[in-house]
This record gives structure tokens, C-alpha cells and sequence, in this order.
């Protein structure tokens, strides 16, 4: 049989090899699971059913949530899926019953896949971790808290944590025995009402649901800054936690590197002639209220550690002219 030799059959041919090898390739994957959590004093049940990643053509790589989903701080939570080669999520849908208020609530939301991408696919030096001559995967973990009034905190969780983004959700109605059903391994030995179930959590959680009350969303408002040390001393590298759940390290471009979240614990080593240190330095939650009455918020603060003794530091915040000492923090030396 003689082959046609026209434009359109190659164009045909043409487009059909280069579906043919886009179907063939492997689809991007990266190993990660997802953490689940929540807000300080904002208990939820996740219903599984209804909670899922999925890929960028709307199919489900993953379920997580469940009734037996634990708390912690901002950022963290407990793995609720195997760790595997996942696709990168492109959506994410999150529902759940809070024990807050006892409504559900549910988030569709658009992550930025390829952000995503990249950095799942970032590499770092564990220098304040177990093993710190390795390159390690910076993250390792989708992390989802839900809190107040439908909040959704999404989170890339590892050896360093990353705010990926704020999303709102909205109260919805289901049916008690569907969640039941959807959610809990086992039905109760005694049937339980919605409104009994959410009774009895708050009664045996008074304790953590009292922490809500001291919940202050400001914590994830942009505040520019960046960290330096008093001269001859060198800053190598440090690590600083953030209020809003976020765990940063830098290790290249000290200089010139600006973080966006007030920080609430600092991790650094110092450099001064042949001598390398280590501090912790844990700084009072009062921060937030200094930076609110001494300084412009719209523009960079330097955060300088000046070392006067050798057993002693002090922390001063400097932006243009302004310079004025925070005298709340609490300074450890450590092993390097």
C-alpha cells in the first residue's frame, strides 16, 4: 500500500505521535502525605467521604480526615494518608464538623499546582536536624488546619513549613447518619443525635476549646523581615518559626533574604573568627503588640542580634533611623 505523501496526513500523523508520547509519559509524581489538624482550640471532625485531593483533571488521588484526627499547632497535624508518589494535587476539597460551633463545613479550594511542584521538589541541607551533611526533601507533607468559622490554613509541612494559603469555606447541611456513615470506622453501640455527639466533646474538651478565645487571625498578616548580627560576628545560617505556623530556613543569600510571618523562635549559628556558635532565641508573644506600636508595618524591619558579652545577647529591631531593643526574649546556647 503506498503512503499518502500530503500536508494534512503528516499533520495527522504528526499530532497523533505527540499524543501518543504524551500519553505515554508518567505523570509528574512527588512522595508526600497529608497532615491533618487544626487551629488551637478549634476541635473538627473531617468527613472522609468528602475530604480529597485530586489531580489537575478532577480525579482523586487521595481521601484523608476521619473521626480519630488529632490537634497541634499551626502547620503540623497527624499523617491521615499513606505517604506515596502522588500526582500534584491541582484541587482540594475539605469538609468537617466543628465541635466550635457544631455545623459543618466545606471548602472547595484551587491550590497553585505548580508552586506545588517546585517546591515539593526542593532540596536542603539539614543543618538544624538530625542529619546535617544530607540534602533532604524540604517537604515532605500536605498539611490541612481548619479553624474559626470555616477557615482552611493549607500548609507544605517537611523540614520546614510553608503557608501555601488561607481559604474560606461555607456552612452546609448533611444528613447525621451519612457523616456517620462516611466518617466513623464502627457505629456507636448506642445510637447518638448530632447535637448529643457535639455536647459531649465540648464538655470533655473544655480545656482546648478555651485556647479559641485566644485565636487572633492577625498572626497571618505580611510582616517584612529579616535577620542580622552585630559585626565582627557572622551569621551562617538560621532557621526561625513563625505565629502563623510557618518553620523557614535559610542557608544561602542571608543578606538579602526577607521573610513575612512574625517570628517566635530563632535557631542560627554565628561566626566569629574560627569559632561557630549556636543560639535559640524564644522571643515573647508580646512581639506582635511592639511591632503594632513602634514601627510601619508597609516596610522591612531588620531584626539584629548584638552579642556585648560572650554569655549575653540582646535583640534590637531597627527600621530606617528607628532603633529599639525587645527585652523579652530567652537566650540558649546550643551544640552545633
Amino acid at each position: 500500500m503506498k503512503v499518502p505523501n500530503t500536508p494534512l496526513f503528516k499533520r495527522c500523523t504528526q499530532s497523533f505521535l505527540l499524543l501518543f508520547g504524551f500519553l505515554l509519559q508518567p505523570s509528574i509524581a512527588n512522595a508526600y502525605q497529608v497532615d491533618i489538624g487544626w487551629a488551637p482550640g478549634f476541635i473538627s471532625e473531617y468527613n472522609y467521604a468528602q475530604t480529597y485531593i485530586a489531580d489537575s483533571a478532577g480525579k482523586v488521588i487521595t481521601h484523608f480526615g476521619g473521626r480519630n484526627s488529632a490537634g497541634g499547632a499551626l502547620g503540623t497535624g497527624v499523617q491521615n494518608s499513606p505517604k506515596a508518589d502522588f500526582p500534584t494535587p491541582s484541587t482540594m476539597q475539605v469538609t468537617w464538623l466543628s465541635f466550635k460551633d457544631g455545623h459543618f463545613w466545606q471548602a472547595n479550594i484551587n491550590l497553585p499546582e505548580k508552586q506545588i511542584t517546585q517546591w515539593l521538589n526542593e532540596r536542603i541541607q539539614g543543618v538544624f536536624v538530625s542529619r546535617p551533611q544530607q540534602k533532604v526533601p524540604r517537604y515532605d507533607k500536605l498539611v490541612v488546619n481548619v479553624g474559626p468559622k470555616g477557615a482552611v490554613y493549607v500548609f507544605l509541612g517537611g523540614v520546614d513549613i510553608k503557608l501555601i494559603g488561607q481559604y474560606q469555606g461555607k456552612q452546609i447541611d448533611i444528613p447525621w447518619a451519612t457523616h456517620v456513615k462516611e466518617t466513623w470506622s464502627s457505629a456507636p453501640a448506642h445510637p447518638v443525635t448530632q447535637s448529643q455527639y457535639v455536647k459531649n466533646i465540648q464538655s470533655s474538651r473544655q480545656d482546648t476549646l478555651s485556647q479559641a478565645e485566644q485565636f487572633d487571625e492577625k498572626i497571618f498578616r505580611t510582616i517584612k523581615w529579616r535577620l542580622t548580627v552585630n559585626q565582627p560576628n557572622e551569621l551562617m545560617a538560621y532557621t526561625a518559626q513563625m505565629m502563623n505556623g510557618e518553620d523557614q530556613t535559610i542557608l544561602n543569600h542571608l543578606d538579602q533574604a526577607i521573610l513575612n510571618a512574625t517570628p517566635k523562635l530563632l535557631i542560627f549559628d554565628v561566626k566569629k573568627g574560627l569559632e561557630i556558635k549556636r543560639y535559640r532565641v524564644k522571643l515573647a508573644p508580646e512581639i506582635e503588640a511592639f511591632l503594632d506600636k513602634q514601627f510601619n508595618l508597609q516596610n522591612h524591619i531588620n531584626f539584629n542580634l548584638d552579642f556585648p558579652n560572650p554569655n549575653e545577647a540582646r535583640l534590637y529591631l531597627k527600621q530606617g533611623t528607628q532603633k529599639i531593643e525587645f527585652k523579652k526574649i530567652e537566650v540558649e546556647e546550643m551544640t552545633p
